[in-house]
């Protein structure tokens, strides 16, 4: 029974895993919806650039698309060191196959 059940600490991981992937999908979300915007107004545009609207938006954009990017690398760091090798540990000690090659996880 005790090899069915998952100890606490890869649920603690697992736990965190979904709620850094939350976080990352919401902080996507924040940037593509600004980046909809910027687009909207067609902002790229030449003719625009000096926009005020635009200008800000685009620092906006970029603010937005920076905390996405540390969000992601947060996931990614996560999930590459303790979380792989956590998983990789339980999958091998109950026979089970890692889906994975020895030590090398995918990006979630």
């Amino acid at each position: 029974m005790s090899s069915i059940i998952p100890p606490a600490d890869l649920g603690n991981i697992h736990s965190q895993l979904i709620d850094n992937f939350n976080q990352t999908g919401y902080l996507e979300l924040i940037y593509q919806r600004c980046k909809a915007e910027y687009d909207q107004q067609n902002c790229a545009e030449i003719q625009n650039m000096g926009n005020a609207f635009c200008k800000e938006k685009n620092m906006e954009c970029s603010k937005d698309n920076l905390l996405f990017l540390e969000g992601q690398t947060k996931l990614y760091a996560l999930w590459l060191g303790r979380a792989c090798e956590s998983f990789e540990d339980y999958y091998s000690k109950n026979g089970v196959g890692f889906p994975f090659p020895d030590g090398n996880c995918a990006y979630p």
